[in-house]
């Protein structure tokens, strides 16, 4: 992908990007020299902040596992946005004692705001407005596109050919009339 890139961009330097060593350290070594930066960059954005919120969503990977995404989106003084993912892990057994620790603690005086994902509250919608039979096509659409790994890295590249600010769809188990957690 790199040598792709190269080739495209700047092809007199595809002769110095071949002599370049890719080994294991190397290629590790530079992801947390990435990682440090960027982890520099948002904590120097986080710090002019003056308000800010933190979300936390949950998605099931291909392997079932759960993967915890955190997120923070914060204003500074002169209104600019700033929205990051903080960290992404892999949850194991049950985990809903973070979001029961939350609602109890109120750890800044407020109580935070609970959101089920979206396409839980566009079936809501659509019970109310009679449009399951749009539900129907949305969930029939995102059941094609997760039920095989071949259409889900299609769908993915399509994303990525047209520049949409989404990379994916979004994995909620969802049946017309129910929802499902």
């Amino acid at each position: 992908m790199l040598t792709a890139f190269v080739e495209e961009f700047c092809p007199e330097k595809k002769v110095a990007l071949n002599g370049i060593s890719l080994s294991r350290q190397t290629v590790t070594r530079c992801i947390e020299t990435l990682r440090e930066d960027i982890k520099r960059s948002v904590k120097s954005q986080a710090s002019d902040f003056v308000y800010f919120s933190i979300a936390l969503d949950e998605s099931t990977d291909n392997s079932k596992t759960a993967q915890l995404a955190i997120m923070v989106r914060g204003v500074d003084q002169h209104f600019n946005v700033t929205e990051d993912l903080l960290t992404l892990g892999s949850l194991h057994g049950t985990q809903n004692g973070l979001i029961r620790l939350l609602l109890k603690s109120q750890v800044w005086g407020l109580p935070p705001n609970e959101n089920h994902c979206i396409i839980h509250q566009e079936n809501l919608a659509a019970q109310t407005m009679k449009m399951d039979h749009v539900m129907s096509l949305v969930v029939s659409t995102v059941n094609f596109v997760r039920s095989r790994a071949l259409n889900h890295r299609q769908f993915q590249e399509m994303l990525r050919e047209i520049n949409s600010e989404f990379t994916d769809v979004t994995i909620c188990k969802v049946s017309v009339g129910v929802a499902t957690y």
